[in-house]
Protein backbone atom coordinates (compact mmCIF):
# COMPACT_ATOMS: atom_id res chain seq x y z
CA UNK A 1 0.00 0.00 0.00
CA UNK A 2 3.16 2.38 0.07
CA UNK A 3 2.69 3.46 -3.50
CA UNK A 4 -1.06 4.67 -3.40
CA UNK A 5 -0.19 6.48 0.40
CA UNK A 6 -0.74 10.17 0.22
CA UNK A 7 2.52 11.98 0.17
CA UNK A 8 1.50 15.75 0.86
CA UNK A 9 2.21 18.08 -2.21
CA UNK A 10 1.16 19.84 -4.75
CA UNK A 11 -0.41 16.69 -6.59
CA UNK A 12 -3.49 16.73 -4.33
CA UNK A 13 -6.28 18.29 -6.70
CA UNK A 14 -9.16 17.45 -4.01
CA UNK A 15 -10.70 16.14 -0.90
CA UNK A 16 -13.38 13.45 -0.13
CA UNK A 17 -15.45 14.98 3.03
CA UNK A 18 -17.89 12.20 2.88
CA UNK A 19 -17.71 8.36 1.87
CA UNK A 20 -20.02 5.24 2.52
CA UNK A 21 -20.57 2.07 1.16
CA UNK A 22 -24.16 1.29 0.02
CA UNK A 23 -25.21 -2.15 0.01
CA UNK A 24 -28.66 -1.11 -2.42
CA UNK A 25 -26.98 0.46 -4.57
CA UNK A 26 -24.07 -1.66 -4.94
CA UNK A 27 -20.91 0.25 -4.32
CA UNK A 28 -18.91 3.37 -2.93
CA UNK A 29 -19.78 6.79 -2.45
CA UNK A 30 -17.55 9.85 -2.22
CA UNK A 31 -18.24 13.29 -1.81
CA UNK A 32 -16.16 16.11 -2.23
CA UNK A 33 -14.51 18.59 -4.11
CA UNK A 34 -11.63 18.12 -7.29
CA UNK A 35 -10.47 20.65 -9.64
CA UNK A 36 -11.29 21.18 -13.11
CA UNK A 37 -8.79 19.31 -14.40
CA UNK A 38 -9.06 16.05 -12.68
CA UNK A 39 -13.67 16.81 -12.81
CA UNK A 40 -12.25 16.41 -16.58
CA UNK A 41 -10.44 13.30 -16.51
CA UNK A 42 -12.36 11.59 -14.17
CA UNK A 43 -15.45 10.24 -16.29
CA UNK A 44 -12.86 8.38 -18.62
CA UNK A 45 -10.09 7.44 -16.16
CA UNK A 46 -9.65 3.84 -14.65
CA UNK A 47 -9.66 4.26 -11.12
CA UNK A 48 -7.61 2.91 -8.16
CA UNK A 49 -9.31 3.51 -4.61
CA UNK A 50 -6.65 3.28 -2.02
CA UNK A 51 -7.70 1.54 1.51
CA UNK A 52 -5.62 0.26 4.69
CA UNK A 53 -5.86 -3.53 3.59
CA UNK A 54 -6.99 -3.69 -0.06
CA UNK A 55 -6.96 -1.98 -3.15
CA UNK A 56 -10.68 -1.73 -5.31
CA UNK A 57 -10.07 -0.97 -9.00
CA UNK A 58 -12.87 0.34 -10.58
CA UNK A 59 -14.37 2.82 -12.99
CA UNK A 60 -16.50 5.48 -11.52
CA UNK A 61 -19.82 7.38 -12.52
CA UNK A 62 -19.03 10.79 -11.58
CA UNK A 63 -21.69 14.21 -11.37
CA UNK A 64 -20.66 17.83 -10.38
CA UNK A 65 -22.44 20.33 -8.17
CA UNK A 66 -21.48 24.54 -8.05
CA UNK A 67 -19.91 25.15 -3.90
CA UNK A 68 -19.31 28.57 -3.45
CA UNK A 69 -16.01 28.02 -0.73
CA UNK A 70 -13.52 26.15 -3.38
CA UNK A 71 -10.62 27.64 -4.59
CA UNK A 72 -11.33 28.82 -8.24
CA UNK A 73 -11.23 26.41 -10.82
CA UNK A 74 -12.79 23.59 -9.06
CA UNK A 75 -16.28 21.92 -8.37
CA UNK A 76 -18.51 20.25 -5.92
CA UNK A 77 -18.12 16.13 -6.91
CA UNK A 78 -20.20 13.28 -6.55
CA UNK A 79 -18.47 10.03 -7.03
CA UNK A 80 -19.80 6.53 -7.45
CA UNK A 81 -18.08 3.23 -8.19
CA UNK A 82 -19.61 -0.01 -8.30
CA UNK A 83 -18.07 -2.77 -5.70
CA UNK A 84 -19.35 -5.49 -4.11
CA UNK A 85 -18.74 -4.65 -0.65
CA UNK A 86 -16.27 -2.10 1.17
CA UNK A 87 -12.71 -2.79 1.18
CA UNK A 88 -11.12 -3.35 4.12
CA UNK A 89 -9.35 -0.79 6.81
CA UNK A 90 -8.89 3.31 6.65
CA UNK A 91 -9.51 4.94 3.67
CA UNK A 92 -6.48 6.53 1.93
CA UNK A 93 -7.11 8.33 -1.49
CA UNK A 94 -8.36 7.94 -5.04
CA UNK A 95 -6.05 7.35 -8.27
CA UNK A 96 -6.30 7.61 -11.72
CA UNK A 97 -4.26 4.22 -12.72
CA UNK A 98 -2.59 6.14 -15.02
CA UNK A 99 -0.70 8.09 -12.54
CA UNK A 100 -1.26 5.75 -9.49
CA UNK A 101 1.98 7.98 -7.63
CA UNK A 102 0.49 11.03 -8.18
CA UNK A 103 -2.85 11.00 -6.23
CA UNK A 104 -5.53 13.22 -7.48
CA UNK A 105 -8.05 13.14 -4.44
CA UNK A 106 -7.75 12.40 -0.68
CA UNK A 107 -9.64 12.26 2.43
CA UNK A 108 -10.26 15.54 5.31
CA UNK A 109 -8.49 14.55 8.37
CA UNK A 110 -11.75 14.08 9.65
CA UNK A 111 -13.50 12.41 6.43
CA UNK A 112 -16.79 11.34 7.71
CA UNK A 113 -18.05 7.55 6.91
CA UNK A 114 -22.03 7.01 6.67
CA UNK A 115 -24.22 4.02 6.46
CA UNK A 116 -26.65 3.78 4.44
CA UNK A 117 -29.27 6.53 5.88
CA UNK A 118 -26.93 9.15 6.72
CA UNK A 119 -25.57 8.42 3.28
CA UNK A 120 -28.62 9.34 1.68
CA UNK A 121 -29.49 12.05 3.57
CA UNK A 122 -26.35 13.68 2.82
CA UNK A 123 -26.75 13.16 -0.82
CA UNK A 124 -29.96 14.15 -1.41
CA UNK A 125 -29.11 18.36 -1.10
CA UNK A 126 -25.82 17.56 -3.33
CA UNK A 127 -27.64 16.07 -6.08
CA UNK A 128 -29.99 18.31 -6.29
CA UNK A 129 -27.95 20.98 -7.80
CA UNK A 130 -25.97 18.61 -9.82
CA UNK A 131 -25.18 19.21 -13.64
CA UNK A 132 -26.57 14.97 -14.22
CA UNK A 133 -27.57 12.50 -12.67
CA UNK A 134 -26.35 9.07 -11.25
CA UNK A 135 -27.94 6.11 -12.76
CA UNK A 136 -31.26 5.09 -12.61
CA UNK A 137 -30.62 1.99 -10.65
CA UNK A 138 -28.36 3.58 -8.29
CA UNK A 139 -30.54 6.65 -7.74
CA UNK A 140 -33.53 4.29 -7.20
CA UNK A 141 -31.45 1.99 -4.36
CA UNK A 142 -30.19 5.39 -2.49
CA UNK A 143 -34.03 7.01 -2.39
CA UNK A 144 -36.65 4.65 -2.53
CA UNK A 145 -40.55 5.70 -3.08
CA UNK A 146 -41.66 6.12 0.69
CA UNK A 147 -43.76 3.08 1.61
CA UNK A 148 -48.06 3.58 0.92
CA UNK A 149 -50.48 2.22 2.31
CA UNK A 150 -51.94 -1.25 0.27
CA UNK A 151 -54.49 -0.36 -1.75
CA UNK A 152 -58.19 -1.73 -0.49
CA UNK A 153 -59.72 -2.36 -3.81
CA UNK A 154 -61.69 0.99 -3.58
CA UNK A 155 -63.33 2.55 -6.46
CA UNK A 156 -62.46 6.14 -5.76
CA UNK A 157 -63.25 7.31 -9.23
CA UNK A 158 -66.40 9.06 -8.97
CA UNK A 159 -64.54 11.64 -6.36
CA UNK A 160 -62.63 13.31 -9.64
CA UNK A 161 -63.14 17.02 -10.29
CA UNK A 162 -62.63 17.54 -14.25
CA UNK A 163 -63.64 15.69 -17.02
CA UNK A 164 -61.85 12.38 -16.09
CA UNK A 165 -63.66 8.96 -16.92
CA UNK A 166 -61.47 5.73 -16.74
CA UNK A 167 -63.65 1.95 -16.77
CA UNK A 168 -61.36 -1.61 -16.39
CA UNK A 169 -62.81 -4.30 -18.83
CA UNK A 170 -59.84 -7.12 -18.69
CA UNK A 171 -56.80 -7.75 -17.02
CA UNK A 172 -54.68 -10.54 -18.13
CA UNK A 173 -52.13 -11.72 -15.98
CA UNK A 174 -48.49 -12.27 -17.48
CA UNK A 175 -46.53 -14.60 -16.04
CA UNK A 176 -44.67 -14.51 -13.34
CA UNK A 177 -45.97 -11.10 -12.50
CA UNK A 178 -47.25 -8.90 -15.64
CA UNK A 179 -50.35 -7.58 -16.09
CA UNK A 180 -52.19 -6.43 -19.64
CA UNK A 181 -55.22 -3.73 -18.70
CA UNK A 182 -57.46 -3.86 -21.44
CA UNK A 183 -59.91 -0.63 -21.15
CA UNK A 184 -60.67 2.99 -21.87
CA UNK A 185 -59.57 6.64 -20.75
CA UNK A 186 -61.57 9.86 -21.43
CA UNK A 187 -59.88 12.97 -20.12
CA UNK A 188 -59.82 16.96 -21.23
CA UNK A 189 -56.78 17.45 -22.76
CA UNK A 190 -53.98 18.12 -19.92
CA UNK A 191 -56.13 17.00 -17.03
CA UNK A 192 -53.75 13.94 -16.27
CA UNK A 193 -50.68 14.19 -14.55
CA UNK A 194 -49.60 10.78 -14.25
CA UNK A 195 -51.35 7.29 -14.84
CA UNK A 196 -49.94 4.16 -12.40
CA UNK A 197 -50.51 0.44 -11.57
CA UNK A 198 -51.12 -0.24 -7.88
CA UNK A 199 -51.07 -3.49 -6.73
CA UNK A 200 -50.67 -3.87 -2.95
CA UNK A 201 -48.36 -1.41 -1.66
CA UNK A 202 -46.51 -0.39 -4.95
CA UNK A 203 -47.17 1.73 -7.41
CA UNK A 204 -45.97 1.49 -10.87
CA UNK A 205 -46.30 4.41 -13.41
CA UNK A 206 -47.25 3.73 -16.77
CA UNK A 207 -47.05 5.78 -19.73
CA UNK A 208 -50.29 6.78 -21.58
CA UNK A 209 -48.11 7.18 -24.70
CA UNK A 210 -47.58 4.44 -25.06
CA UNK A 211 -50.80 2.37 -24.60
CA UNK A 212 -51.97 0.54 -27.82
CA UNK A 213 -55.14 2.70 -28.86
CA UNK A 214 -58.22 0.85 -29.43
CA UNK A 215 -61.51 2.53 -31.25
CA UNK A 216 -64.29 2.72 -28.86
CA UNK A 217 -66.69 4.88 -30.61
CA UNK A 218 -70.13 3.25 -28.63
CA UNK A 219 -68.25 4.70 -25.51
CA UNK A 220 -68.33 8.34 -26.99
CA UNK A 221 -71.79 7.68 -28.47
CA UNK A 222 -73.36 6.48 -25.02
CA UNK A 223 -70.95 8.13 -22.40
CA UNK A 224 -68.60 10.63 -23.53
CA UNK A 225 -71.14 12.93 -26.01
CA UNK A 226 -72.83 14.41 -22.67
CA UNK A 227 -69.58 14.68 -21.09
CA UNK A 228 -68.26 17.41 -24.34
CA UNK A 229 -65.87 14.19 -25.99
CA UNK A 230 -66.51 14.13 -29.43
CA UNK A 231 -66.23 11.71 -32.41
CA UNK A 232 -62.07 12.40 -33.02
CA UNK A 233 -61.89 10.78 -29.69
CA UNK A 234 -63.25 7.39 -30.59
CA UNK A 235 -59.32 6.22 -30.05
CA UNK A 236 -60.15 6.09 -26.28
CA UNK A 237 -59.60 2.11 -25.74
CA UNK A 238 -56.78 1.05 -24.90
CA UNK A 239 -54.11 -2.05 -24.04
CA UNK A 240 -51.60 -1.02 -21.05
CA UNK A 241 -48.89 -3.40 -20.32
CA UNK A 242 -46.83 -3.39 -16.84
CA UNK A 243 -44.31 -6.03 -17.07
CA UNK A 244 -43.64 -6.51 -12.90
CA UNK A 245 -45.12 -5.75 -9.93
CA UNK A 246 -48.43 -7.27 -10.01
CA UNK A 247 -49.77 -10.38 -7.66
CA UNK A 248 -53.42 -11.00 -9.04
CA UNK A 249 -53.94 -11.98 -5.25
CA UNK A 250 -54.05 -8.55 -4.08
CA UNK A 251 -56.54 -6.01 -4.98
CA UNK A 252 -55.23 -4.17 -8.17
CA UNK A 253 -56.10 -0.60 -9.76
CA UNK A 254 -55.23 1.37 -12.21
CA UNK A 255 -54.27 5.16 -10.55
CA UNK A 256 -54.82 8.30 -12.23
CA UNK A 257 -53.92 11.84 -11.07
CA UNK A 258 -55.12 15.21 -12.04
CA UNK A 259 -53.49 18.30 -12.96
CA UNK A 260 -55.17 19.57 -9.72
CA UNK A 261 -53.50 16.57 -7.77
CA UNK A 262 -56.46 14.45 -6.93
CA UNK A 263 -56.09 10.59 -7.56
CA UNK A 264 -58.70 8.32 -8.84
CA UNK A 265 -58.66 4.14 -8.59
CA UNK A 266 -60.37 1.64 -10.63
CA UNK A 267 -60.16 -1.61 -9.64
CA UNK A 268 -58.69 -3.90 -11.69
CA UNK A 269 -61.31 -7.09 -12.71
CA UNK A 270 -59.65 -10.70 -11.81
CA UNK A 271 -57.74 -12.14 -14.89
CA UNK A 272 -59.96 -14.78 -15.50
CA UNK A 273 -57.87 -15.53 -19.25
CA UNK A 274 -55.15 -17.05 -19.72
CA UNK A 275 -52.97 -18.86 -22.74
CA UNK A 276 -54.73 -19.30 -25.84
CA UNK A 277 -58.20 -17.74 -25.06
CA UNK A 278 -56.47 -14.33 -23.54
CA UNK A 279 -53.74 -13.85 -26.20
CA UNK A 280 -57.04 -13.92 -28.73
CA UNK A 281 -58.73 -11.35 -26.51
CA UNK A 282 -55.66 -8.67 -26.49
CA UNK A 283 -55.52 -9.01 -30.56
CA UNK A 284 -59.18 -9.03 -31.26
CA UNK A 285 -60.00 -5.57 -31.21
CA UNK A 286 -56.32 -3.81 -32.23
CA UNK A 287 -56.28 -1.82 -35.58
CA UNK A 288 -52.92 -1.06 -36.72
CA UNK A 289 -50.91 -0.31 -39.72
CA UNK A 290 -48.14 1.82 -40.76
CA UNK A 291 -46.32 3.77 -38.22
CA UNK A 292 -48.84 2.41 -35.39
CA UNK A 293 -47.40 -1.27 -35.51
CA UNK A 294 -43.93 -1.65 -34.48
CA UNK A 295 -44.79 0.52 -31.50
CA UNK A 296 -48.01 -1.58 -30.21
CA UNK A 297 -45.63 -4.66 -30.38
CA UNK A 298 -42.53 -3.21 -28.84
CA UNK A 299 -44.35 -1.97 -25.63
CA UNK A 300 -47.48 -3.59 -25.15
CA UNK A 301 -48.48 -6.66 -27.41
CA UNK A 302 -45.33 -7.91 -27.85
CA UNK A 303 -43.91 -8.37 -24.44
CA UNK A 304 -47.21 -9.14 -22.95
CA UNK A 305 -47.93 -12.35 -25.39
CA UNK A 306 -44.38 -13.62 -25.37
CA UNK A 307 -44.72 -14.13 -21.49
CA UNK A 308 -48.56 -15.95 -22.23
CA UNK A 309 -46.67 -17.80 -24.88
CA UNK A 310 -43.74 -19.28 -22.64
CA UNK A 311 -46.42 -20.01 -19.88
CA UNK A 312 -48.71 -21.64 -22.44
CA UNK A 313 -45.81 -24.04 -23.16
CA UNK A 314 -44.95 -24.95 -19.83
CA UNK A 315 -45.87 -28.68 -18.27
CA UNK A 316 -47.44 -29.63 -22.12
CA UNK A 317 -47.61 -33.41 -20.64
CA UNK A 318 -46.73 -36.53 -22.54
CA UNK A 319 -48.28 -37.39 -25.64
CA UNK A 320 -50.05 -40.43 -25.69
CA UNK A 321 -49.93 -42.98 -28.79
CA UNK A 322 -51.21 -45.29 -30.65
CA UNK A 323 -50.13 -47.46 -33.42
CA UNK A 324 -52.25 -48.75 -35.86
CA UNK A 325 -50.10 -51.69 -37.59
CA UNK A 326 -47.00 -52.88 -36.54
CA UNK A 327 -44.33 -49.63 -36.84
CA UNK A 328 -40.99 -50.26 -38.59
CA UNK A 329 -38.44 -51.86 -37.02
CA UNK A 330 -35.52 -49.39 -38.54
CA UNK A 331 -37.34 -46.58 -40.77
CA UNK A 332 -35.64 -45.54 -43.87
CA UNK A 333 -37.66 -41.56 -43.05
CA UNK A 334 -39.98 -40.47 -40.69
CA UNK A 335 -42.83 -38.15 -41.57
CA UNK A 336 -44.36 -36.26 -38.83
CA UNK A 337 -48.00 -34.88 -39.86
CA UNK A 338 -49.40 -32.12 -37.43
CA UNK A 339 -53.24 -32.57 -37.57
CA UNK A 340 -55.72 -29.51 -36.24
CA UNK A 341 -59.58 -29.05 -37.44
CA UNK A 342 -60.24 -30.94 -40.14
CA UNK A 343 -59.70 -34.40 -40.49
CA UNK A 344 -60.94 -34.37 -44.06
CA UNK A 345 -58.02 -34.45 -46.36
CA UNK A 346 -55.98 -37.35 -44.61
CA UNK A 347 -58.16 -40.02 -46.21
CA UNK A 348 -56.73 -38.73 -49.35
CA UNK A 349 -53.42 -38.30 -48.05
CA UNK A 350 -52.82 -41.43 -46.74
CA UNK A 351 -54.03 -43.29 -49.69
CA UNK A 352 -52.12 -41.86 -52.04
CA UNK A 353 -48.76 -42.39 -49.60
CA UNK A 354 -49.92 -45.87 -49.44
CA UNK A 355 -49.53 -46.28 -53.09
CA UNK A 356 -46.21 -45.36 -53.04
CA UNK A 357 -44.01 -48.59 -52.64
CA UNK A 358 -41.17 -46.28 -50.85
CA UNK A 359 -43.48 -45.92 -48.20
CA UNK A 360 -43.01 -48.82 -47.05
CA UNK A 361 -40.65 -48.91 -44.24
CA UNK A 362 -41.52 -44.67 -43.73
CA UNK A 363 -42.24 -44.22 -39.88
CA UNK A 364 -45.45 -42.11 -40.42
CA UNK A 365 -46.31 -40.15 -37.60
CA UNK A 366 -49.76 -38.26 -37.06
CA UNK A 367 -49.87 -35.64 -33.97
CA UNK A 368 -52.80 -34.59 -33.20
CA UNK A 369 -53.02 -31.13 -31.84
CA UNK A 370 -56.78 -31.04 -31.30
CA UNK A 371 -57.82 -33.20 -27.89
CA UNK A 372 -61.54 -33.15 -28.83
CA UNK A 373 -61.31 -34.83 -32.05
CA UNK A 374 -59.34 -37.49 -30.70
CA UNK A 375 -62.08 -39.88 -30.68
CA UNK A 376 -63.31 -38.90 -34.47
CA UNK A 377 -59.34 -39.27 -35.32
CA UNK A 378 -59.31 -43.00 -33.75
CA UNK A 379 -62.54 -44.14 -35.56
CA UNK A 380 -60.86 -42.98 -38.98
CA UNK A 381 -57.83 -44.45 -38.45
CA UNK A 382 -59.57 -47.45 -37.65
CA UNK A 383 -60.79 -47.53 -41.09
CA UNK A 384 -57.79 -45.88 -42.84
CA UNK A 385 -55.48 -48.71 -41.35
CA UNK A 386 -58.11 -51.29 -42.97
CA UNK A 387 -58.06 -50.22 -46.03
CA UNK A 388 -54.73 -49.13 -46.87
CA UNK A 389 -52.86 -50.98 -44.56
CA UNK A 390 -50.08 -48.72 -44.45
CA UNK A 391 -48.91 -48.55 -40.99
CA UNK A 392 -48.62 -45.41 -38.75
CA UNK A 393 -48.97 -44.12 -35.01
CA UNK A 394 -50.99 -41.04 -33.84
CA UNK A 395 -49.61 -38.69 -31.12
CA UNK A 396 -52.58 -37.24 -29.06
CA UNK A 397 -51.38 -34.09 -27.34
CA UNK A 398 -52.97 -33.11 -24.07
CA UNK A 399 -53.64 -29.89 -25.06
CA UNK A 400 -53.80 -27.65 -28.37
CA UNK A 401 -50.21 -25.99 -28.79
CA UNK A 402 -49.62 -24.99 -32.01
CA UNK A 403 -48.08 -26.37 -34.91
CA UNK A 404 -44.09 -25.77 -34.33
CA UNK A 405 -44.90 -27.97 -30.67
CA UNK A 406 -47.10 -30.35 -32.62
CA UNK A 407 -44.10 -30.93 -35.16
CA UNK A 408 -41.75 -31.17 -31.90
CA UNK A 409 -44.14 -34.07 -30.36
CA UNK A 410 -43.80 -35.78 -33.75
CA UNK A 411 -39.87 -35.15 -33.85
CA UNK A 412 -39.18 -36.16 -30.35
CA UNK A 413 -40.93 -40.05 -31.99
CA UNK A 414 -38.55 -39.82 -35.16
CA UNK A 415 -36.33 -43.22 -35.91
CA UNK A 416 -35.57 -42.22 -38.97
CA UNK A 417 -31.96 -40.94 -40.13
CA UNK A 418 -34.29 -38.62 -42.17
CA UNK A 419 -37.37 -36.56 -41.16
CA UNK A 420 -40.40 -35.04 -43.11
CA UNK A 421 -42.44 -32.35 -41.25
CA UNK A 422 -46.03 -32.66 -44.06
CA UNK A 423 -48.75 -30.74 -43.97
CA UNK A 424 -52.07 -33.02 -43.96
CA UNK A 425 -53.65 -31.09 -47.06
CA UNK A 426 -50.14 -31.49 -49.48
CA UNK A 427 -50.57 -35.01 -51.76
CA UNK A 428 -47.82 -36.74 -53.51
CA UNK A 429 -48.49 -36.61 -57.39
CA UNK A 430 -45.70 -39.30 -58.13
CA UNK A 431 -44.43 -42.02 -55.87
CA UNK A 432 -40.64 -42.16 -55.07
CA UNK A 433 -40.68 -37.94 -54.02
CA UNK A 434 -39.70 -38.81 -50.08
CA UNK A 435 -36.25 -40.91 -51.16
CA UNK A 436 -35.38 -38.03 -53.75
CA UNK A 437 -35.57 -35.39 -51.12
CA UNK A 438 -33.56 -37.26 -49.18
CA UNK A 439 -30.76 -38.54 -51.42
CA UNK A 440 -30.28 -34.35 -52.34
CA UNK A 441 -29.26 -33.72 -48.45
CA UNK A 442 -27.12 -37.38 -48.90
CA UNK A 443 -25.46 -35.89 -51.55
CA UNK A 444 -24.64 -32.58 -50.01
CA UNK A 445 -23.59 -32.45 -46.09
CA UNK A 446 -23.75 -28.40 -46.50
CA UNK A 447 -27.30 -28.79 -47.79
CA UNK A 448 -29.82 -28.83 -44.63
CA UNK A 449 -33.35 -28.64 -45.61
CA UNK A 450 -34.78 -29.43 -48.77
CA UNK A 451 -38.61 -29.08 -50.02
CA UNK A 452 -40.59 -30.05 -52.86
CA UNK A 453 -41.76 -27.35 -55.45
CA UNK A 454 -45.20 -27.00 -54.79
CA UNK A 455 -48.02 -26.39 -56.81
CA UNK A 456 -51.85 -25.35 -56.59
CA UNK A 457 -54.44 -28.29 -57.91
CA UNK A 458 -54.50 -26.00 -60.85
CA UNK A 459 -50.78 -26.72 -61.61
CA UNK A 460 -49.58 -23.87 -61.08
CA UNK A 461 -46.91 -22.87 -58.42
CA UNK A 462 -47.65 -22.52 -54.90
CA UNK A 463 -44.25 -22.28 -53.43
CA UNK A 464 -40.93 -22.52 -54.69
CA UNK A 465 -38.44 -20.86 -52.14
CA UNK A 466 -39.12 -17.82 -50.49
CA UNK A 467 -37.59 -14.19 -50.58
CA UNK A 468 -38.36 -11.09 -47.81
CA UNK A 469 -39.42 -8.00 -48.78
CA UNK A 470 -39.91 -4.81 -45.80
CA UNK A 471 -43.86 -4.18 -45.71
CA UNK A 472 -44.73 -0.40 -44.92
CA UNK A 473 -48.42 -1.47 -43.95
CA UNK A 474 -46.99 -4.02 -41.00
CA UNK A 475 -44.28 -2.04 -39.51
CA UNK A 476 -41.80 -1.75 -42.35
CA UNK A 477 -40.93 -5.67 -40.90
CA UNK A 478 -40.09 -8.06 -43.47
CA UNK A 479 -42.47 -10.39 -44.92
CA UNK A 480 -42.13 -13.76 -47.05
CA UNK A 481 -43.23 -13.58 -51.12
CA UNK A 482 -43.33 -16.65 -52.54
CA UNK A 483 -41.20 -17.16 -55.54
CA UNK A 484 -43.17 -17.75 -59.05
CA UNK A 485 -46.43 -17.66 -57.35
CA UNK A 486 -49.27 -18.40 -59.16
CA UNK A 487 -47.21 -18.89 -62.59
CA UNK A 488 -46.82 -22.24 -64.57
CA UNK A 489 -43.50 -24.19 -63.46
CA UNK A 490 -40.84 -24.09 -66.30
CA UNK A 491 -40.07 -27.53 -67.39
CA UNK A 492 -37.35 -29.37 -65.97
CA UNK A 493 -36.19 -28.59 -62.09
CA UNK A 494 -32.70 -29.37 -60.64
CA UNK A 495 -32.17 -28.08 -57.25
CA UNK A 496 -32.68 -23.99 -56.67
CA UNK A 497 -31.10 -22.43 -53.52
CA UNK A 498 -33.75 -20.57 -51.11
CA UNK A 499 -33.26 -18.23 -48.33
CA UNK A 500 -36.20 -20.08 -46.97
CA UNK A 501 -38.76 -22.96 -47.81
CA UNK A 502 -41.92 -23.51 -46.40
CA UNK A 503 -42.29 -25.82 -43.70
CA UNK A 504 -45.49 -27.52 -45.62
CA UNK A 505 -43.26 -29.99 -46.88
CA UNK A 506 -39.38 -30.03 -45.81
CA UNK A 507 -36.83 -32.90 -45.13
CA UNK A 508 -33.94 -32.90 -42.99
CA UNK A 509 -31.21 -35.18 -41.31
CA UNK A 510 -33.24 -35.90 -38.05
CA UNK A 511 -30.24 -35.55 -36.04
CA UNK A 512 -29.61 -31.52 -37.77
CA UNK A 513 -33.70 -30.60 -36.96
CA UNK A 514 -32.83 -32.04 -33.48
CA UNK A 515 -29.23 -29.92 -32.91
CA UNK A 516 -31.39 -26.86 -34.32
CA UNK A 517 -34.42 -27.77 -31.84
CA UNK A 518 -36.85 -27.96 -34.98
CA UNK A 519 -39.78 -25.63 -35.24
CA UNK A 520 -39.49 -22.81 -32.41
CA UNK A 521 -42.69 -22.43 -30.48
CA UNK A 522 -42.04 -18.87 -29.38
CA UNK A 523 -44.00 -19.02 -32.90
CA UNK A 524 -47.50 -18.83 -31.62
CA UNK A 525 -50.08 -21.35 -33.89
CA UNK A 526 -48.17 -20.78 -37.11
CA UNK A 527 -46.50 -18.47 -39.26
CA UNK A 528 -42.86 -17.80 -39.76
CA UNK A 529 -41.57 -20.52 -38.10
CA UNK A 530 -40.64 -22.15 -41.33
CA UNK A 531 -38.38 -19.25 -41.90
CA UNK A 532 -36.83 -19.30 -38.71
CA UNK A 533 -35.75 -22.64 -38.99
CA UNK A 534 -34.12 -22.17 -42.32
CA UNK A 535 -32.11 -19.04 -40.91
CA UNK A 536 -30.60 -21.06 -37.95
CA UNK A 537 -29.62 -23.44 -40.40
CA UNK A 538 -27.61 -20.80 -42.25
CA UNK A 539 -26.59 -19.68 -39.02
CA UNK A 540 -25.45 -22.92 -38.55
CA UNK A 541 -23.58 -23.74 -42.21
CA UNK A 542 -26.18 -25.10 -43.74
CA UNK A 543 -28.14 -24.01 -46.84
CA UNK A 544 -31.78 -24.29 -47.85
CA UNK A 545 -33.15 -25.70 -51.20
CA UNK A 546 -36.02 -26.62 -53.48
CA UNK A 547 -35.80 -29.65 -55.65
CA UNK A 548 -37.68 -28.37 -58.72
CA UNK A 549 -37.79 -32.21 -59.83
CA UNK A 550 -40.01 -33.27 -56.99
CA UNK A 551 -43.58 -31.98 -57.31
CA UNK A 552 -46.19 -32.13 -54.71
CA UNK A 553 -49.94 -30.13 -54.54
CA UNK A 554 -50.91 -27.96 -51.70
CA UNK A 555 -54.27 -26.97 -51.62
CA UNK A 556 -53.00 -24.26 -48.94
CA UNK A 557 -53.74 -23.06 -45.43
CA UNK A 558 -56.84 -25.58 -45.59
CA UNK A 559 -54.81 -27.95 -43.19
CA UNK A 560 -55.65 -24.97 -40.20
CA UNK A 561 -59.36 -24.16 -39.19
CA UNK A 562 -60.89 -20.94 -41.70
CA UNK A 563 -61.02 -18.24 -40.13
CA UNK A 564 -59.97 -14.81 -41.74
CA UNK A 565 -60.67 -12.73 -38.68
CA UNK A 566 -58.72 -9.48 -37.63
CA UNK A 567 -57.30 -11.36 -34.13
CA UNK A 568 -55.51 -13.61 -37.01
CA UNK A 569 -54.00 -11.45 -38.53
CA UNK A 570 -52.86 -9.32 -35.84
CA UNK A 571 -51.01 -12.74 -34.17
CA UNK A 572 -49.16 -13.09 -37.82
CA UNK A 573 -47.82 -9.21 -37.00
CA UNK A 574 -47.25 -10.82 -33.45
CA UNK A 575 -45.10 -13.43 -35.60
CA UNK A 576 -43.56 -11.18 -37.77
CA UNK A 577 -42.56 -8.78 -34.91
CA UNK A 578 -40.25 -11.62 -32.84
CA UNK A 579 -39.14 -12.89 -36.80
CA UNK A 580 -37.89 -9.32 -37.12
CA UNK A 581 -36.03 -8.67 -33.82
CA UNK A 582 -34.31 -11.80 -34.69
CA UNK A 583 -33.29 -11.65 -38.19
CA UNK A 584 -33.71 -7.88 -39.63
CA UNK A 585 -30.39 -7.46 -40.50
CA UNK A 586 -29.88 -11.11 -41.66
CA UNK A 587 -32.42 -10.37 -44.13
CA UNK A 588 -31.55 -6.63 -45.20
CA UNK A 589 -27.88 -8.44 -46.09
CA UNK A 590 -29.14 -11.26 -48.34
CA UNK A 591 -32.16 -9.49 -49.77
CA UNK A 592 -31.21 -5.98 -50.85
CA UNK A 593 -34.41 -4.90 -52.88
Amino acid sequence: MTDTMPSRGPDYRGHIDVFGFHDGAGGLFFIGWVSDDIAAALPDADLVLGFEKQDLDGRGVAVFYPRSDLPPHSTGMVLFVAAGKRPAGEFFSIATRAHRGKLAVTPTQQVAECGAAALAEALAPVLAQASAALPAAVHAALFPPPPIEPYDGANTMAALAGRVMLEIDHAVLCPPDGVAIIGWLLAAPGALTGVALRSGRRALPLDPARFVRLPRPGVIEAIGGAHGFGPDEARCGFIAFAAEGYDPALPAALEVTTETGQTGLRPLPPPLLRGLPAIRLLLTECDMQFADVAPAFDDVLGPAIARLAAARLRAPGAAARADFGPPPAAPSASIVVPLYGGLDHLELQLALLADDPAMHGVELLLVLDDPPRRRDLENLADSLWARFRLPFSLLFNARNLGFAPACGVGLAAARGPHVCFLNSDVFPLAPGWLPALAARLDADPTLGIVAPLLLHDDGTVQHQGMRFRRQPRHGNWHFSEHVGHGLYPAEGGGLAPAIAVTGACIVMPTDLARRLGGFDPAYVIGDFEDSDLCLRAAAAGFASAVDGDVRLCHLGRQSQAAAAERWRMNLTLYNAWVHQQRWAATLDEGDPA
